[in-house]
């Protein structure tokens, strides 16, 4: 027999320990076989680099630093931007830049030379250019060196690339189906350089674009047309990888760098691919994963219930990104974590970046926690998830432009985005916290903690509402690549995990599989978001997943207004063993004392164990 007592802000739940381990692949989980693995780990957008079309691309393993260059750097200079993405930052990875007084023929060919901490470019008379680098990453512009005594005899050079452990050079000739091997002098210069030249008319490199040399294995990395070639040392073929999936505009420069999962072992590595836009885009850099993605036996094919136009809501949402299930009005909220912005000067903002709805689709009431007028809630332009906690009321949002998690109260009018809100926020990647990329948001009702789920290191966190860190668990190994959401199970007492794909994976709360959903029947692009709710068709009790589509993104195509959200079926649910009560004492409310108030609270249980059955109050 369990007891209860309803009290003023006071609930009841256990505390969970979350032990956080290597373990092996579970039953139901095997390796992906057969065509060669290559998928989008994670994208670093304008907002992030400050560079609107990159096309050159370098590395630094010693400041752990990027170099990129503008796909159009200049006439007669050339700006160099310095990203450091692993640091975890709140806003922007850029953090400096220079500009060097020489022009580029193609900003494709440059790289970083790690050994003796240089930066080399290759000029219009196809000269190697130097810009030496301090112990930071950062570029000393006047230590800029033109070696003239090495002109380099290319018919179309088309990538450059550096062997960190040796120093030297390669440059992909693609014309000439070749790539040039450049050993400096042993002090590292290039007055008496050795040049040799690697024969690939075998694998035939016109057309090709982009070089990149992969010190883990001493493999290049080459694109041509919609595929990435690796090849040996000697030019034989390892793999051919098809890029077509991946949706790249316009790609450019490219180079091998550490995965950007903070929670990888040391030494995985990815390609990292220059993508410079086009007409009516913006440009990015795309980090591709060449590891074997898990793959889960699946036991559950969802089918497709609903299909509503987000895009066609009055005001609209372009990008929906977050989804939760509001038990006290039985409606859904969505959240856009993209419609304020503006991009190529195309903007769809409206006043709103939170919409009430019913279950079918209709809107109920929307709200404005952005900072973009007309709004009473300046909290948070990119709402990437919500959550409710229905003990207090309070919504939670994640926004992973700031890396931040927010708590608001919606007053005593009970309605968020009004002027009575008040709100506070906790940060993701501060304390040694590396969840550097906050996506979906959810509220345990059992215990009242908050779980976060990580797009880029593929991970689950848990947190007091407070932003204590509790631990966390890694959902990769479930094939899970990127985990967009997080949705706590109210029923069993454990998460479905939402990947960007057509995937739902259900876990216990210390990240223990337990089952594989296939959700491939909405057919969306982008899934974001995630709500567990009833059916808006079945019998009493069935339970939908309400999944939230961003569609074509709109750095992308800024035309773009396709949000949509599907109902699918879910599996029965299965009610968890003995969970405790949920404990309310109704609305909050101000009194001035000595006043008084009466609390209307409630308590609901499972009526286990049985016997003796119900749970007593006090």
């Amino acid at each position: 027999m369990r007891t209860a007592a309803a009290a003023l802000a006071f609930s009841v739940g256990f505390c969970v320990l979350l032990t956080v381990r290597a373990v092996a692949a579970p039953d139901g989980v095997r390796s992906a076989k057969g065509a060669p693995s290559v998928r989008q780990a994670r994208v670093l957008d304008v907002e992030r680099t400050g560079v609107a079309s990159p096309a050159g691309l370098a590395f630094s393993s010693a400041g752990d630093a990027f170099y990129v260059v503008d796909a159009n750097p200049g006439t007669t200079s050339t700006e160099i931007a310095v990203l450091e993405p692993f640091e975890l930052r709140p806003s922007t990875d850029r953090v400096g830049s220079a500009r060097i007084e020489a022009a580029l023929e193609d900003p494709v060919n440059v790289a970083f030379d790690t050994r003796r901490s240089r930066l080399l470019l290759l000029d219009h008379a196809h000269r190697l250019l130097e810009v030496r680098a301090d112990a930071d990453g950062g570029l000393d512009a006047r230590t800029l060196v033109r070696h003239e005594a090495l002109r380099l005899d290319l018919r179309d050079p088309q990538g450059m690339a550096v062997d960190p452990a040796s120093g030297v050079v390669f440059v992909l000739d693609a014309d000439a189906s070749r790539i040039l091997r450049i050993e400096p002098d042993p002090d590292g210069g290039f007055d008496a350089a050795t040049i040799a030249t690697l024969d690939v008319r075998s694998v035939g490199t016109s057309g090709a674009r982009g070089l990149a040399f992969d010190p883990s294995t001493g493999h290049f990395q080459l694109r041509r047309g919609p595929a990435l070639q690796e090849l040996t040392s000697s030019g034989e073929v390892v793999e051919t990888r098809d890029l077509s999936a991946i949706g790249l505009v316009s790609p450019e420069g490219m180079v091998v760098a550490p995965s950007g999962d903070q929670t990888d072992a040391t030494g995985e590595m990815s390609v990292y691919m220059a993508d410079s836009g086009g007409a009516g885009s913006t440009g990015r850099i795309v980090e591709l994963s060449l590891a074997p993605l898990a793959v889960t036996s699946t036991s559950f094919t969802s089918a497709l219930v609903n299909t509503v136009d987000l895009g066609a809501l009055a005001p609209p949402s372009s990008d929906p990104s977050g989804i939760t299930y509001l038990p006290s009005s039985d409606s859904l909220m969505v959240s856009d974590g993209e419609i304020e912005e503006t991009v190529n000067g195309v903007e769809h903002f409206e006043g709103a970046n939170v919409w009430e709805l019913t279950r079918s689709g209709a809107v109920i009431r929307t709200a404005n926690v952005s900072s973009v007028p007309p709004t009473s809630v300046p909290m948070t332009n990119e709402p990437a998830g919500v959550a409710f906690n229905p003990s207090n009321g309070h919504y939670y949002f994640s926004a992973d432009d700031g890396k931040r998690i927010f708590d608001l109260d919606p007053g005593p009018d009970g309605l968020m985005g009004t002027a009575g809100d008040t709100w506070t926020s906790f940060s993701t990647i501060a304390d040694g916290n590396d969840n550097g990329d906050p996506e979906g948001v959810a509220y345990n009702t059992f215990n009242g903690r908050l779980y976060v789920a990580d797009g880029v290191n593929r991970e689950i966190y848990e947190y007091e509402t407070n932003g204590t860190l509790v631990g966390h668990f890694d959902v990769l190994g479930f094939g899970v690549d990127d985990p967009e959401s997080v949705e706590f199970n109210p029923v069993s007492g454990t998460l479905f995990v939402l990947s960007q794909d057509s995937l739902i994976v259900e876990t216990t709360t210390s990240g223990t599989l337990r089952a594989s959903l296939d959700i491939s029947a909405a057919g969306g692009l982008k899934h974001a978001g995630l709500a567990y709710a009833p059916a808006t068709t079945g019998a009493a009790g069935a339970r939908s997943f309400y999944v939230v589509d961003r569609g074509v993104d709109n750095n992308v195509d800024p035309d773009a207004v396709d949000g949509t959200l599907f109902e699918l079926t879910a599996p029965d649910p299965v009610p968890a063993e003995n969970t405790p009560p949920v404990v309310s004492a109704g609305s909050d409310q101000v009194v001035a004392l000595p006043s008084s108030a009466d609390l209307d609270g409630d308590v609901d249980d499972d009526g286990d164990p049985n016997p003796p059955g119900a749970v007593t109050t006090t």
